[in-house]
């Protein structure tokens, strides 16, 4: 690479600021880089131009030739990170996904609803907010548009709108804050503030959950522009698709033109109509004419799509404008126009909930107030329209919704409970509690029309007894608001003070299910950033020092808000509760009627109650309401649960009633209280009573007055007499039968006959009683050890054109003994008699049995199993219902198991099926066994297969498997010999059990040794033991070594044949005396005479083996030889090379082209008050080598002078500036110091102030106090046109001058490169 100025660089260089090179390719070596580098991509397109940004002071370039290149030091690569554009268009869904069993549209309409009423926070007439569905297709795809009429936004605040997570706090511009600070509005009632756009990601989340992209239209009202900002999908996709900048774009400002309206007499108008005309006639072509008009308000020629063809009509809507902001959502997702088209009064109802107290003010909507109070809410007009092709447009203010639950809440109540709370800071919650009172029968507390809570009363079930329930349920009482509006997703369930005591109270504990709340937080609460859910309001609340407070026509009152809640909710309970009095209390039963054991006891009676205004006694004639059928009867007592003993109010009870007329119905029922018609007077149930007795009197008197006989049939032979049952559809039922369980029944068709065979409908007669419908009663009875249970009512009447029909039953399944009854029975009261006679009846009885086995299950099974051992799988057979049955085809199972070879002996049919003999074969992992999924499948059943695990274990020894594999082993004499031997199944795996000893029996010789060892742990070891030793062996021997198991017979034993070799170890020892040329060997217990005094020389010695081998003596054998002292000694030359540890430190002081050493103790002139700079230092290791400055060793450099180190610096060599003393007779003294674990280095100079009029040409150093010398490097300057520097592996070199390290000159060109700009004419 060659750079300008003739400045040459190799593939990867370092380049500090300078001139912008031009780049060629070169082959020159890579030398080290200079600094700390960053490492940018060569690729990059903005290269160079960015090169001014990024090369800044102490930051090196480093260019490379390719990504792969290998680098010689340290670098920093520049990276980006920008988000995803996912986490902007998506942000809406990750947001919403959690919520809670509801549709989460209405929460982010709720957001572009919240940033409108901060827009329009400061409008002094109405504030207007409209949320148009634009679902014509004939004007574009569907949209929806967000309008208010709120202040706008510039450019500039339009450009914080877009980005994400720019919260109210930080961003810049905005109307009412800044970096510096954020201002909080003044404190106003239940913190109606409006200030609720505050996190700034609610607006991006919710127009990117709605649709696909976003067109924010906004003007101010001190601008003449309108501004206009473009966000979508497909725009970031493609963005991203063309590696373009995604997150930018641009924002278009229309320029305001004149009005056409304008008065012609003013001047503003004539003027801009001048202007005007003046531009126009200026333009030459119609498309430049045209390009004047586009991006002006009310101007929409920039919408070319067809698809947004709706936005020219809402451009057009500009012009009456002073200032709005428009948010247009387009692409909107199909299921949410379907939600928001099917649910319009859900949704709409639930945003009225939302901002209830901002459409209605602090107060909320109190629809029966005779006034409303003027006041600063009554200026909110939030409006949502729907518009569909062909259809009349929808459209509904949120203010006139009437049911969602505040105003639900707010006019159910009799009366109210405010409180106030203070937490630690500057939170503060205002609170209300209201009281829905117990009206007659039914709680007046107020249920969710869309998300109903409660249970239907159960109008059918007379017998049944029911316990009143709690008003509110389960349902917390407190809703939260946050500066006024709700959060829906956090309710609070109480507070100590307001929760139902654990002891009787001053008022009942059902009076605490009647209430309901809601707090009102400030902002000093957190709310998640979609405003669904509080994250400290609670914890907050109930610390132990929230003070609590009751607000009292609008002051607060110190007291103990617990005394004064219970003293209130004793009021409310006193004088709004409308209970039943019970009186004239009677005796505590049990009653036995009721199913429930615990709802037995205790019950009070009494003969009276008080309900209404109304007294009702024992005797009183009554009608019942809501029961099937309606009764007349007279009261016997009433009851009411409890132990009381005297008067008392209460909201339930129940009632006894005589049906009326006796001589007809001669039955007891007992029904709720709230069932008794209290609009019926007691005369009109008496003449009905009486009515009704009379026709059954004609009736009787028509069969026993001989004339009337003659005119008319008897009353009793028109009576209903018999049944007729057929069976239209097959399944007949006979008497005695046995079904299987599920076998449907009937249909059944079913005649009333009289005793002349003719069918009826009615009773016979005339008048009152005539008019009675016959029905029939079908009842199937399970008969079971505990009880009879009934488990198929259903009753039938005639309808004219068809007969009795009862449908077919198919859920009869129940083992056991059933009976089907047909029953007659009147239409009113069910009785099944009249005037005394039993009416008709059909009794069916049969029985229930298990069906075909449609399904099954593994019953318990017996390990362990093993590999070839059989075992017994249970089959527990089930019908279609679950009942036990048995086999009674012949089905053959399947087995598998992958890995594993399957085989049964039978399957035994019956009640307990069993696959006997069942054996597995195959490969287990080792002796502890393998987990196996076994598949037992029944061909034929409905659910034919079942999966259960075993872990199979090997299975008993069969086979004996001894290592090494050759039959002809070879062992050395003395020594012994290891066998590997493992016990195996049948299938080959290794096996153990207990007592599993292997013996090995040698033959072939005296005194073998036996081998035993115990395989009962892993089935498999090492079987060794003593040597095998056999006397004067001179050659190869054979043996028979036989490997056996004695306890498995069963196992064959092992043999191998044992070539024994004779031993290599020291057998024989020979001592030779050597005299000239002869050796004479020196036997054992020899007499040897010598003379006496002399010594005997050349004795020498050899070893053999068994084999009478010579053995070669080594430095172990001649170890043991005890006599051995001549032996030599061993010589080792060691070379010692000197350390790599650092040993000396070298200072120099660089002045302009001089680089001049500083030694220990020199002393330093320099101008008085100056700053030595460039002080450069180096170290050398024990053999003069340099030493490459780390990290490491610049840690453990130590200067006196400063205690600030730049490490950086002191990596590159450089020491830190001396401040010369400012006073000639000042001396500073400077210490340069290096300790480690191998060496402690230092080196000082002191630096002496001169005056400035005697500063010499060079630096002086005085040695001795007496002596002075210059003394300069190399005893030349480094002349810049004459010299190369070489950097890298190579030296610096000049003519006739000695050589220094390539680190010296890398330090001295990094010093004038930054300095004096000398080594720009250098090639490197």
């Amino acid at each position: 690479m060659e750079l300008s100025n003739n400045l040459k660089y190799a593939g990867g260089i370092g380049i500090t600021p300078g001139d912008i090179p031009s780049i060629e390719e070169t082959s020159d070596p890579v030398p080290a880089p200079l600094f700390y580098e960053e490492y940018i991509p060569p690729c990059h397109p903005d290269l160079f131009l960015l090169f001014g940004e990024i090369v800044q002071e102490g930051v090196t370039l480093y260019l490379l030739q390719s990504v792969d290149q290998t680098l010689l030091s340290a670098t920093k690569e520049r990276i980006d990170f920008l988000p995803h554009y996912d986490t902007l268009i998506k942000s809406g869904m990750y947001e919403y996904y959690a919520s809670e069993g509801q549709n989460p549209l209405p929460f982010a309409f709720a957001e572009l609803i919240d940033n409108s009423l901060s827009a329009t926070s400061r409008n002094t007439g109405i504030r207007s907010i409209q949320i148009k569905l634009l679902f014509d297709d004939s004007q574009g795809k569907p949209a929806v548009a967000v309008i208010d009429n709120g202040r706008g936004m510039t450019s500039k605040q339009l450009n914080n709108w877009a980005v994400y997570r720019l919260s109210k706090f930080t961003r810049q511009g905005d109307f009412e804050s800044d970096h510096s600070g954020y201002v909080r509005p003044p404190p106003v009632p239940r913190s109606l503030n409006s200030d609720i756009s505050y996190f700034g990601v609610g607006g991006k989340q919710a127009v990117f959950f709605i649709g696909q992209s976003a067109r924010m239209i906004s003007k101010p009202a001190d601008s003449h522009d309108v501004h206009e900002l473009f966000l979508s999908k497909e725009d970031f996709e493609k963005k991203e698709k063309n590696k373009e900048a995604i997150y930018s774009g641009y924002i278009r400002n229309r320029k305001r033109r004149c009005r056409a309206g304008n008065a012609l007499g003013s001047g503003a108008a004539r003027s801009c109509r001048a202007v005007r005309q003046r531009v126009w006639l200026r333009l030459g072509s119609a498309a430049a004419r045209q390009a004047v008009l586009s991006g002006m308000p009310s101007d929409s020629a920039h919408i070319t799509s067809d698809d947004e063809r709706f936005l020219h009509n809402l451009i057009m809507e500009e012009r009456d404008k002073k200032s709005f902001t428009a948010v247009v959502v387009t692409g909107v997702q199909p299921d949410h126009m379907q939600y928001l088209k099917n649910y319009f009064n859900l949704w709409t109802r639930q945003l009225a909930h939302i901002y209830h107290y901002y459409i209605h003010g602090p107060k909320g909507n109190e629809t029966n107030a005779t006034m409303k109070e003027a006041g600063p809410f009554n200026n909110i007009d939030i409006e949502i329209l729907m518009f569909e092709k062909g259809k009349v447009p929808k459209m509904v203010n949120l203010r006139e919704i009437k049911d969602d639950m505040q105003t639900l809440y707010i006019n159910s109540a009799a009366d109210s409970f405010e409180f106030k709370s203070h937490v630690e800071g500057e939170g503060i919650v205002e609170g209300i509690i209201r009281y829905h009172p117990f009206l007659y029968d039914k709680e007046t507390y107020p249920d969710d029309p869309c998300f109903p809570s409660r249970l239907k009363d159960d109008d059918d079930d007379d017998d049944c007894f029911v316990v009143e329930k709690g008003a509110r349920g389960k349902r917390p009482i407190f809703e939260c608001f946050w500066n006024g509006r709700l959060i829906p997703y956090t309710s609070v369930e109480d507070f100590d003070w307001c929760a139902p005591p654990k002891k009787r109270g001053l008022a009942p504990i059902e009076c605490y299910n009647r209430i309901s709340g809601a707090l009102f937080t400030n902002d000093k609460f957190q709310v998640s950033t979609n405003k669904l859910t509080f994250m400290d309001l609670e914890l907050k609340l109930k610390d132990k020092n929230t003070l609590f407070t009751r607000v009292f026509n609008g002051q607060e009152q110190r007291m103990k808000i617990d005394r004064e809640f219970a003293l209130w909710l004793k009021d409310c309970h006193e004088k709004y509760d409308k209970q039943i009095k019970f009186t004239l209390f009677k005796e505590i039963i049990t009653r036995t009627d009721l199913t429930s054991k615990r709802m037995q006891s205790p019950w009070a009676t009494y003969s009276a109650i008080e309900w209404d205004g109304k007294t009702y006694r024992t005797g009183q004639l009554v009608k019942t309401i809501k029961t099937l059928p309606i009764f007349y009867g007279s009261i016997l007592k009433f009851f009411l649960y409890g132990d009381h003993d005297g008067d008392v109010y209460a909201t339930g009870g129940e009632v006894q009633l005589a049906l009326e007329p006796q001589a007809l119905y001669d039955e007891i029922k007992i029904i709720p209280i709230s069932k008794l018609d209290r609009a019926m007077s007691e005369k009109v149930v008496k003449k009905y009573i009486e009515d009704e007795m009379a026709s059954y009197m004609l009736l009787k008197i028509k069969c026993t007055v001989p004339f009337l006989e003659k005119k008319k049939s008897c009353f009793f032979v028109r009576f209903p007499d018999r049944l007729s049952v057929t069976w239209p559809e097959g399944d007949e039922l006979l008497p005695n039968e046995t079904k299987l369980a599920g076998t449907p029944i009937g249909a059944l068709r079913i005649e009333i006959l009289n005793k002349k065979g003719e069918a009826m409908q009615k009773l016979p007669g005339t008048s009152h009683g005539g008019s009675k419908k016959l029905l029939v009663e079908l009842k199937v009875i399970l008969h079971s050890p505990v009880g009879n249970k009934e488990i198929i009512s259903h009753i039938s009447q005639h309808g004219g054109k068809w007969p009795y029909w009862f449908k077919k039953m198919e859920n009869i399944h129940k083992l056991g003994s059933y009976t089907l009854k047909l029953q007659v029975v009147l239409n009113e009261s069910n009785a099944d008699t009249y005037a005394g006679r039993p009416l008709p009846s059909k009794i069916f009885k049969f029985n229930v049995v298990e069906g075909k086995p449609e399904k099954f299950s593994v019953g318990h099974l017996d390990p362990p199993f093993r590999v070839g051992v059989p075992f017994n799988i249970p089959l527990d057979l089930q019908d279609e219902f679950g009942h036990p049955t048995h086999l009674a085809t012949d089905i053959k199972p399947i087995l598998e198991a992958s890995g594993l070879t399957l085989q049964y002996e039978e399957i035994s049919k019956g009640t307990n099926c069993v696959i006997k003999g069942v054996t597995a074969k195959g490969h287990v992992n080792n002796y502890l066994g393998k987990n196996f999924s076994l598949k037992v499948i029944l061909p034929g059943l409905k659910e034919d297969s079942q999966i259960f695990k075993i872990r199979l274990l090997p299975g008993p020894p069969r086979q004996l498997k001894v290592k090494p594999d050759s039959e002809i082993l070879k062992i050395e004499n003395g020594t012994s010999f290891p066998f590997q031997v493992e016990v195996l199944d049948e299938a080959g795996n290794i096996t153990a059990q207990p007592k599993l000893i292997v013996h090995c029996k040698f033959v072939g010789a005296p005194n073998l040794p036996v081998y035993a060892v115990d395989c009962s742990n892993a089935g498999t070891n090492i079987l060794t033991g003593p040597v095998v030793h056999v006397q004067n062996i001179k050659k190869d021997q054979m043996l028979k070594a036989r490997i056996e198991i004695p306890s498995c017979k069963d196992v064959p034993p092992v043999e191998k044949t044992i070539k024994l070799l004779p031993s290599s170890h020291v057998a024989r020892l020979q001592i030779f005396s050597v005299e000239g040329q002869k050796a004479i060997q020196i036997k054992h217990q020899d007499e040897i005479n010598w003379i006496a005094g002399d010594v005997m020389h050349n004795l020498i010695f050899q070893m053999y083996d068994e084999g009478e081998r010579e053995i070669i003596i080594t430095s172990a054998l001649a170890e043991k030889i005890k006599s051995c002292k001549d032996v030599p000694p061993v010589e080792k030359t060691i070379k010692l090379l000197p350390s790599s540890h650092v040993a000396r430190l070298q200072i120099f002081s660089v002045e302009g082209q001089k680089a001049i050493q500083i030694k220990h103790q020199d002393e330093i002139n320099w101008i008085a008050g100056d700053v030595m700079h460039n002080l450069i230092f180096q170290m050398y290791d024990e053999g003069e080598r340099e030493i490459i400055i780390t990290s490491a060793l610049a840690e453990k450099i130590k200067v006196n002078w400063t205690p600030r180190i730049n490490r950086e610096q002191m990596i590159q060599g450089l020491l830190p500036d001396v401040k010369v003393p400012t006073s000639v007779k000042d001396v500073r003294y400077c210490l340069i110091t290096f300790h480690d674990d191998h060496v402690s280095l230092e080196s000082a100079f002191t630096v002496r102030g001169v005056q400035k009029n005697q500063n010499p040409e060079r630096l002086k150093f005085c040695r001795n106090k007496c002596q002075c010398e210059q003394r300069i490097v190399g005893s030349s300057t480094l002349l810049p046109t004459t010299q190369t520097l070489l950097v890298g592996s190579r030296s610096f070199l000049s003519a006739g001058e000695p050589t220094y390290s390539g680190y010296t000159a890398r330090l001295l060109v990094a010093w004038l490169w930054r300095h004096s700009g000398i080594a720009k004419n250098c090639v490197v």
